[in-house]
This record gives C-alpha cells, sequence and structure tokens, in this order.
C-alpha cells in the first residue's frame, strides 16, 4: 500500500479514475464526490444540486475531465473540470447503479435497479435510446477502451455484450467453469456443458438447447453481430457447423427457425435374464414433419454411431433389441426430424446382475520411420509395442481375452486404418476397446484447418490425399458393441504451437528429467510457412460445437 486516505464521513459507494490517469474520484453516502490526485491530494468537493435525502451512488470520469454523477433521485449531474455543473440529464425512475462514457465522446450510458440501460447524448442532453434487457437490477455498465463494444451485467449473473455501432447484443451467462453466450432469437456457442444452464422457451413450452443445437449452435454468427474482425475464425465455426450438417445428412435449406420438437416414448423394456438382453419397444411420433432418424443410448453411448439409424415416417412404433453390461444401463431413445431438431430423450434404466470381465481389444498405429525420412521419428512404433505388451498381460487378470492389432511403420496407411474395426467383428457390448495413435499430426494450413493423422507414406504437400482424416480415426468407435472405449492419440500438433511456448514446454520437461520424444519443428517449417499466426482457437476444445466431435462415438478421447 502506498497511501491510505481517508474520503468522507459516509461510506464509498463508487470509485473511479481519470483517462488521463492522474486522478480519482469518489462518491460516498454523504452525498458529495470527491476528486483527488493519485498522490492523494484533495482536489475539489461537489457537493451542491444533490437532493438532502438522497446520496450518489456512481461516478465517471468523461473526456477533459468532465465528471458524471448518478443520483438515487433519478438524475444524472455533469460537471466540467472545473466543478461548475453544466447539465442535468432526467429521464430514470428509479436510482441509478451506473455510468459510463464511450471513448469516441460520443455516449454516456447509465444503468438503474429497474433492470434498464439508458444512452445519452451527454453535450445536448437528449436521451436517444432505453434499452430493457436485463430482468433484475442491471448493476453496472462500461465501454470498452476501443470503443467498440459496451458490457453491462445484472444481480442475477448476467452479462450482455453490446456491438456500439448497431446495439445489437449478445447475452452470456457462467455458472462455475461452464458459460453459455447466446442471441435475442435463439443462436448460441458455450463452454462444452454449458447449455444445462439456460433454456430456450417459445410461449409456455420449453427446451433443452440440445434439441435445436443442430441449427442454433452457431458462434459464427454471434461473432459476425459482434464485428469480430477475424474472418478465418468466423470461417472455421461456420465449416464446423456445415460439417456436423454433413454428417447427419441434412441441408441448410432444410432447417426452421420454428420451435417445435418430435416425440419419443418408451413403451416398455423386457429383460431376459438369462440372454442379458432387452427387448426395447418405443414410439416416435411428429404431426408435422417427416422423422429421419433415430438413436439409442446406453449410458450415453448412441449403438448407431453419431448420425443415428435412418428411418421414415411420422408415427412410428418400434422394437429394438439391446445387449446389456452389468449394472446400471441408462437407456434412452430420441429422433430427429426433417428441420433438424430432436426430440427428448425417453429414458428407462435397467439394472443387470451378470457382471463378466469381458474382453480388450486393442489397436495400434504407430509410425517413426516415414517414406519421407525428414518426418522420421524416434519411439512413436515402439510406444505402439510397449502398450501392446502392457495389455497383453492383463489377459486372464483384468478381462477374459485380450485381442491385440498393431500397425508399424509401413503398415500404417489410410486403407489400414479404413479396415482396422474387423477385429471387433465378434466384440460384445461388455468388452473393451483401446486405440493409440502415435506420430505426426497436423491441422491442415487452409481456412477448414482439419486434423490429420501422418501416415506412413505421407505428402507433405498433399496432406489430405495421402493421410488420415481424424474422421477416420474416430469411425473405428462408430457402431460397435463395445461400451467401454478409449481413444489415446500422441500426436503432434507442431503446426500451430508458438515457438515461444514450445521451448516452455521443452525448459518444463528438462527440470523434471524428461526428454521430449517428438521432433523440433520439421512439421513447423514445411507445413507452416505461408501461416502469419498461430490458430490458437484451433486448441480451444471446450466449446458446444465439438459435442458431436467428442461425444457422438461414447469414446473418452486423451
Amino acid at each position: 500500500m502506498i497511501r491510505s486516505i481517508r474520503n468522507s464521513e459516509g461510506s464509498i459507494r463508487d470509485i473511479t479514475v481519470n483517462l488521463d490517469g492522474k486522478s480519482f474520484a469518489c462518491t460516498a453516502s454523504d452525498k458529495k464526490i470527491r476528486l483527488w490526485t493519485l498522490d492523494g491530494d484533495l482536489i475539489n468537493v461537489l457537493r451542491n444540486n444533490f437532493s438532502k435525502k438522497v446520496w450518489t451512488p456512481s461516478v465517471a470520469f468523461g473526456p477533459e475531465g468532465i465528471i458524471a454523477g448518478g443520483s438515487a433521485d433519478e438524475t444524472i449531474k455533469i460537471w466540467n473540470k472545473s466543478g461548475k455543473l453544466i447539465n442535468i440529464l432526467q429521464g430514470h425512475t428509479r436510482p441509478i447503479t451506473s455510468l459510463s462514457f464511450s471513448p469516441d465522446e460520443k455516449y454516456l450510458a447509465s444503468t438503474s435497479i429497474d433492470g434498464s440501460i439508458k444512452l445519452w447524448d451527454y453535450k445536448k442532453g437528449k436521451l436517444l435510446h432505453t434499452f430493457h434487457v436485463h430482468l433484475g437490477a442491471t448493476l453496472k455498465v462500461v465501454f470498452g477502451l476501443d470503443g467498440k463494444y459496451m458490457v453491462s451485467c445484472d444481480d442475477g449473473n448476467l452479462i450482455n455484450i453490446w456491438n456500439v455501432k448497431d446495439f445489437n447484443y449478445v447475452s452470456l451467462f457462467s455458472d462455475g467453469d461452464e458459460w453459455i453466450i447466446y442471441t435475442q432469437d435463439g443462436y448460441f456457442d458455450a463452454s462444452r456443458y454449458g447449455g444445462v444452464n439456460i433454456r430456450m422457451t417459445s410461449g409456455i413450452d420449453a427446451y433443452a438447447v440440445d434439441q435445436f443445437a443442430i441449427r442454433n449452435n452457431r458462434p459464427d454468427i454471434i461473432l459476425e453481430r459482434l464485428d469480430y474482425g477475424d474472418r478465418d475464425l468466423i470461417h472455421y465455426y461456420y465449416r464446423l457447423y456445415k460439417r456436423r450438417l454433413l454428417k447427419l445428412g441434412l441441408k441448410e435449406k432444410q432447417l426452421t427457425d420454428e420451435y417445435y420438437v418430435p416425440t419419443a416414448e418408451i413403451n416398455e423394456v423386457k429383460v431376459k435374464a438369462d440372454r442379458n438382453i432387452a427387448e426395447v419397444s418405443f414410439s416416435l411420433k411428429d404431426s408435422r414433419y417427416k422423422i429421419i432418424k433415430y438413436n439409442i443410448y446406453v449410458n450415453d453411448v448412441p449403438l448407431y454411431g453419431a448420425g443415428g439409424k435412418n428411418i421414415d415416417g411420422y408415427d412410428l412404433d418400434l422394437v429394438e433389441t439391446i445387449e446389456l453390461t452389468g449394472g446400471v444401463n441408462k437407456i434412452e431413445v430420441s429422433c430427429i426430424n426433417e428441420k433438424g431438431s430432436e426430440s427428448f430423450r425417453a429414458l428407462r434404466q435397467v439394472i443387470s446382475k451378470q457382471n463378466t470381465k469381458g474382453d480388450l481389444y486393442f489397436i495400434g498405429f504407430g509410425v517413426s520411420d516415414y517414406q519421407n525420412k525428414s518426418l522420421n521419428l524416434k519411439y512413436a512404433d515402439d510406444d505402439v509395442r510397449d502398450l501392446a505388451g502392457v495389455f497383453r498381460r492383463m489377459e486372464g487378470l483384468y478381462f477374459n481375452k485380450v485381442h491385440i492389432k498393431t500397425y508399424l511403420n509401413k503398415d500404417v496407411t489410410v486403407q489400414n486404418i479404413i479396415s482396422a474395426k474387423q477385429i471387433l467383428q465378434n466384440a460384445k457390448a461388455n468388452d473393451t476397446l483401446v486405440a493409440f495413435v502415435s506420430g505426426h499430426g497436423i491441422y491442415t494450413n487452409d481456412i477448414d484447418a482439419k486434423y490429420y493423422y501422418l501416415t506412413y507414406d505421407a505428402d507433405i504437400k498433399k496432406i489430405t490425399e495421402t493421410c488420415a482424416d481424424f474422421e477416420l480415426i474416430e469411425n473405428i468407435f462408430q457402431g460397435i458393441k463395445p461400451r467401454k472405449k478409449l481413444l489415446l492419440m500422441d500426436t503432434c500438433e507442431s503446426g500451430e504451437i508458438e515457438n515461444q511456448t514450445r521451448q516452455q514446454y521443452y525448459s518444463l520437461a528438462e527440470t523434471k528429467s524428461l526428454r521430449p520424444r517428438t521432433s523440433k519443428g520439421i512439421i513447423v517449417v514445411q507445413i507452416s510457412q505461408n501461416q502469419s499466426k498461430p490458430r490458437k482457437h484451433l486448441y480451444e476444445k471446450n466449446r458446444y460445437i465439438y459435442n458431436d466431435l467428442f461425444r457422438r462415438s461414447g469414446a473418452i478421447v486423451f
């Protein structure tokens, strides 16, 4: 602490620093505003023109030392830097809670406990607009330093972010590490599980955001409305949205802004304990649009992969036979109509007392010796051999049988990755699959930034033609019987990482007597030479838009 300053006989209500950085102002419950130098010298006391019965809760510095004070008598008073009252703004009907000047000197924004925000031309003393967007008391409003954005918050933990150019805004709500940001017409972006914090409503009907995520999870639209300048980032998120439609067999023109969903209902579950299976009869209905897909989830694992099972109809009664695993089996059924809207998931729980060990299936891919020798690594193939050895010793101990299939060096080809899941043709629901991928990995340099695993015959100049798209790896986990699924990827992302960050990683590893096994810089030079800056958004995987990538197969990914 440099110095302690006694401001007044009353309690301090607000404090702000002058734009010149040389002074600050405080308001207090004694109805006075005091101006101080940063050295602690009192410059002025603004004590006139306030009602004797109310106090001044807020203060803000404007350009050229102008001072605005918001009062509990619903008025805003403005003084010049000499302390002369130059204007009084009236228009609020409840006490004022905060004030903020825009950096371009055009606006003064004020908030009130009634949830309103008012925008003023403070030079002319004219009220320009009133925004009623907060449900609770609006506690604070501030302009960004560049004048491009305005942010407001209320006592309900809601934050609104405004584009000052057109005052288009989005709302942000957070709870712990999870967050969601949304527009008033239903578009949203969120952390991976942020959707649980909010519901979408239409009249008296309420829906989970998941039910309209195919259409409404649009971070690209949110960034557009905020006039965010990174066009590559906006296009990248738009491409993720388009890929999601492609995987589900939908076209953008099919979608609608109508808030309406089909229904799924489980009618009966018959358990045949001697065979450890359940027959599930269920109904799918939609009175407006055709149902095109359905899926069954057991303990959050989709039995028909990401795309679900195709179907055609409006009123369908179906029966599916489901293999049970030991313990609790959470069975869910949902469907999607031709407009991309998903039903609520119908839910039943079944307990199976059979608890066998099950088998373990291990599929490993490791490339150290590439056809292009400049890409060679030291340990990627050895890591696959070693891990296979670890799992082999688990037979009879943790698993009934262990099935191993490894592809090393020249055998790591796109075709072998495609055909690798043949080892699983006799697998059962209670079995476990572990896949391990080791070698080089990279995002393409184009605007789509797709991720590829570099196979043995990788050609740096023809990544998309010679390497394995991540979706080929993921396809091993799609539509298979084992419910316990783990994907381990020890693959570089060296096309994107900043050199400074790389050196920090290596330095930290050396302090712990660790020696990194990956190549240092080969891919950086050969693949990213035309890229002006690292694309950090490629590593921000804790976003809702990646949910279809991470949970559509039911696998855990490291």
